[in-house]
């Protein structure tokens, strides 16, 4: 065959390949991001195109426009999802500001692949939609650029802006815009700077700040859940230190926008819509992405802060658990539960165990030795913290398992590793049984006892209860009790509870039946009476292989405390955690309610 005709065929050949790769990346992408191609206009300043067709955003926004939100004041700032799932939503939001007049808006959104030279990275480029053109507000691009770096092409590649723009400017279509994309490295004095300059600058123009952020990713509804619930009393109460330990895939985009409402004095918030990505699937999946919808208006922000609070069962390291992860880390034993990038054990107030064992240098056993005889490594319960736990229920029965200078080391050590506790050995009550905490600038007054093998002084612990009312705005009790392997509560548990109550305690956790056992409303307080083993090596029933998350979100201010609770099933295989499965935690939730 002629060269110059084989070389015409590979040619070819080489096209035809191209444009059959970039018909399956469009297919791929099509109705999920947008193209982004980028266009050079002058040697100053460049174009960033957003291809797609018009009458892809004429649909959505006819179908948004039946249930369009109409704000009654003006909207300075608002919190909008980038996750095109609820493009109608997103067009819904949209609409509801298109009555009021803006000069420009700054979006702001993650940087998503974490790439580029700077923290804080602006675009001064101009932009063209499938919906119209937009330009670049050049004002407030030059004002930020002594904190922010320029880097258009970043920009252009990252969806949690270029997914919003054309939806923007269909809503808005006279508005410039300034896109920011933020690290979570990006340190908090930097952002405050930021928000400092957009400040001043809201005197000179008409400016709306926007944060793209999409809230819980890769988990279950009812842990979404769970995180959105708190994370949207932290938004809407602006604490500003605790958004950035929010559930949510840009803490520090919020923060940057919480810091600007602050200076605005635009801190009146709206919760105008929430959704879940398992809601609107018909098949719903494990993994979910949530999201809310916010305006900002001039006010005051909400005053009663909330709690979340996480309690787990009898937690055991030592022994075949052990065996599990030694010459690991604890990952092996959590790696089921805590999700993609450790989510599950995020935004949480507090995170607590029974830690069933002493804590010592290299997990000491010293004489004499019992059948039963437990002892962690210092630097294994320190693995813990990782996963966010911070406070630890001593009262049971294996405290003092390494005596009595064992019971003393276990607290020098929890205290080096900067862990809060509470709890004297088996039915004894005094200082130890109490530790009062802060959480929020609430002070959570934290009890501990244990009856396993003598009964406790009821009479000395109602006194420590009374004394502690004034000193607290919550008593919680963590108590070990009740039947090992019996999920029925006995008598003896029910009436300790109920005169723990009456003597003025808000909330009882149980444990040491090493199975779970069911819950009780009594006079408007909760009481678990045994949320069973949490990791242990009980292999041999089903049953001690079964445990109980407990998730509440809390208002200590309020008379009745607890908001809500979730709660959170647990398989276990050979110590390994992890949540059940829908169906099974339907089956389970179904027992639990009978016991």
């Amino acid at each position: 065959m002629d060269r110059r005709l084989t070389n015409k065929l590979i040619v070819v050949i080489v096209i035809m390949t191209v444009f059959l790769i970039g018909q399956l990346v469009w297919l791929l992408t099509k109705d999920t991001l947008p193209t982004i191609t980028n266009l050079t206009i002058s040697q100053k300043q460049s174009k960033n195109i957003i291809t797609g067709t018009k009458e892809e955003y004429d649909r959505v926004f006819d179908s948004a426009a039946r249930f369009a939100d109409t704000p009654i004041a003006k909207i300075g700032g608002g919190i909008l999802p980038h996750h095109l799932l609820v493009k109608e939503q997103i067009a819904s939001y949209l609409l509801g500001l298109a009555d009021q007049k803006y000069d420009t808006v700054v979006i702001i959104g993650p940087n998503h692949q974490n790439i580029g030279h700077g923290d804080i990275i602006y675009s001064d480029a101009n932009w063209q939609t499938p919906t119209g053109s937009m330009d670049v507000d050049l004002n407030s691009a030059n004002l930020i650029n002594s904190t922010a770096k320029l880097n258009n092409k970043i920009i252009q590649q990252e969806s949690s802006i270029t997914v919003l723009l054309p939806y923007i400017h269909y809503a808005l279509p006279k508005v410039k815009i300034l896109p920011l994309i933020i690290k979570e490295s990006a340190k908090t004095d930097e952002l405050a700077k930021i928000a400092q300059l957009l400040s001043q600058y809201c005197q000179e123009q008409k400016i709306l700040v926007l944060a793209s952020i999409d809230f819980s990713h890769y988990l279950p509804v009812d842990v979404a859940d769970f995180h959105d619930q708190i994370t949207a009393n932290i938004i809407q109460t602006f604490d500003q230190e605790r958004i950035l330990q929010t559930e949510i895939d840009s803490p520090k985009s919020a923060y940057l926008l919480l810091e600007y409402l602050r200076l605005t004095q635009q801190q009146k918030s709206f919760l105008v819509r929430q959704t879940n990505s398992g809601r609107f699937l018909p098949q719903q999946s494990e993994s979910t992405t949530s999201h809310q919808f916010y305006y900002f208006v001039n006010g005051e922000p909400q005053q009663e802060k909330y709690l979340a609070l996480m309690f787990f069962g009898d937690l055991m390291l030592d022994r075949n658990v052990k065996k599990q992860y030694e010459n690991k880390n604890l990952d092996v034993i959590f790696q089921g539960l805590s999700g993609q990038e450790n989510r599950f054990w995020r935004g949480l107030d507090l995170t607590s165990a029974n830690l069933e064992g002493a804590v010592l240098k290299n997990g000491e056993h010293w004489l004499p030795d019992n059948a039963y005889d437990f002892s962690f490594d210092l630097n294994d319960v320190g693995q813990l913290k990782k996963y966010n736990f911070n406070f630890f229920n001593l009262a049971n029965n294996h405290l003092t398992d390494q005596g009595t200078l064992g019971v003393e080391q276990t607290r020098d050590n929890l205290k080096q590793l900067n862990l809060e506790f509470s709890g004297c050995a088996d039915a004894q009550i005094g200082e130890c049984s109490l530790n009062i905490i802060n959480r929020r600038g609430y002070r959570l007054a934290m009890l501990g006892f244990s009856q396993v093998y003598q009964p406790l002084d009821l009479g000395k612990i109602q006194e420590m209860i009374k004394q502690v009312k004034d000193k607290s705005d919550v008593i919680i009790i963590n108590i070990h009790w009740g039947n090992e392997y019996q999920h029925q509560k006995n008598t003896i548990q029910e009436n300790i509870a109920h005169t723990l109550i009456d003597s003025g305690a808000d909330l009882i956790i149980g444990h040491h039946p090493h199975v779970v056992q069911g819950k009780e409303k009594y006079r408007g307080k909760y009481i678990f009476y045994s949320l069973g083993n949490f990791v242990f090596d009980q292999y041999f029933s089903a049953d001690t292989q079964e445990g109980l998350g407990l998730g509440l979100i809390m208002d200590p201010s309020a008379t009745n405390k607890i908001l809500d609770y979730y709660l959170f099933p647990l398989q276990s295989e050979r110590s390994r955690v992890r949540l059940m499965s829908r169906e099974k935690k339907q089956e389970f939730v179904e027992k639990f309610d009978k016991w």
